[in-house]
């Protein structure tokens, strides 16, 4: 970890605001580095070790991969319900996450050919984003030990890349590996 604080002292001296770190995921992208995604164990670890260096440097917003409680991952909200990101194709997607797996379920427009309010205001971009208000109201995998570490509580994109829908079912959750 002495890495990661002399990383987050560098960007803190820099002037950078805020910094977060993100594990690989198993799924997607991940799949092709499948013998270097952290298991459980590794995930705990480098959280709390994460957690242990925030609010350290005064300046700095330092995000983990996973917020420290259910408390946290319900405060800030998905950026989703407040931007989105555009691709260099003109592309649409809810945000950045998304780009992992680019398919028509979730290209809400693209900015070459529409306007940007129009696409904001579609059908298709307020669904999305009820899904993620509903979710942050919901806390899933209740009788899972890791659940704390775990970005299916709260993260509709790692849902989508993870059971290809916005909020699992219960017979999703009982297959997850993590």
């Amino acid at each position: 970890m002495a890495s990661d604080i002399t990383t987050v002292k560098l960007l803190s001296d820099l002037g950078v605001t805020s910094v977060k770190f993100a594990r690989l995921k198993p799924w997607d992208w991940g799949q092709q580095l499948s013998n270097i995604v952290p298991n459980k164990e590794e995930i705990k670890k480098v959280n709390e070790k994460i957690w242990d260096i925030i609010g350290k440097y005064k300046g700095i917003k330092i995000m983990g991969d996973v917020p420290k409680s259910i408390e946290d991952q319900k405060v800030p909200g998905c950026n989703i319900n407040v931007g989105f990101e555009i691709q260099p194709d003109g592309n649409v997607l809810p945000c950045r996450i998304f780009e992992q797996r680019v398919d028509d379920k979730i290209i809400l427009g693209n900015i070459k050919s529409q306007d940007i309010f129009e696409i904001w205001n579609s059908e298709k971009a307020k669904r999305i984003r009820s899904y993620s208000k509903r979710l942050s109201k919901k806390f899933l995998c209740t009788k899972c030990e890791f659940a704390r570490f775990c970005s299916t509580n709260y993260c509709i994109a790692e849902n989508f890349l993870k059971f290809d829908k916005f909020i699992p079912s219960e017979e999703d959750l009982n297959k997850c590996k993590i």
